[in-house]
């Protein structure tokens, strides 16, 4: 309730209307958790790379039940891709990922294909319940990745990780996979 609407964020805060629709999503459904807390650290842009690193372990005492079920949402769905992708998917996964390549100087344009690397991979999966729980999952952290997206040398790791898993993904090989995109979610 202490927060302006969209429009009066807009024009007295300068910020992009889409991505505060986003960031209102995202505030929605940490709300809908219980979580609360977030409006000033994720409300705006108005926090600092500084300011975000200050505030980072504070964050991890929120994030870990997140990143507990992120975690184990996104390995099934890389270990059920690995299993059962078609050649098609395996190729749209790989492409995805090095495609990654195109965007390490773009941010924005990098979370956009993160957005479809990930979506490729979870509908390789074939299981639709998890697909859904791990988009779900994953709108909870937009804002720390957007923060990270911009941080040196964090794109280029990505792009690294996601063809190593990508290559996991093309051989069928569950195992390798999944130690891939442990390591992924790890960064």
């Amino acid at each position: 309730e202490l927060v302006p609407d969209e429009k009066s964020r807009e024009i007295d805060l300068d910020l992009d209307a889409a991505a505060d629709r986003e960031r209102s999503r995202v505030l929605h459904r940490l709300r809908l958790l219980g979580i609360t807390g977030f409006d000033r650290i994720a409300g705006t842009d108005l926090v600092s790379r500084s300011e975000m690193a200050k505030i980072a372990e504070r964050w991890r005492l929120y994030w870990s039940p997140d990143f507990e079920a992120r975690s184990i949402v996104d390995l099934e769905l890389i270990r059920l891709a690995a299993l059962r992708a078609t050649s098609d998917q395996k190729r749209l996964i790989m492409q995805h990922a090095v495609d990654g390549r195109a965007f390490l100087d773009d941010p924005v344009a990098f979370r956009l294909l993160d957005t479809e690397f990930h979506q490729s991979l979870n509908e390789a999966s074939g299981n639709q319940l998890l697909t859904a729980l791990a988009q779900g999952l994953s709108d909870i952290g937009l804002d720390m990745r957007r923060v990270a997206s911009g941080m040196p040398g964090v794109i280029r790791k990505s792009v690294a990780q996601h063809i190593a898993l990508a290559e996991a993904v093309m051989a069928g090989d569950q195992a390798r996979a999944v130690e891939a995109g442990r390591r992924h979610l790890e960064h």
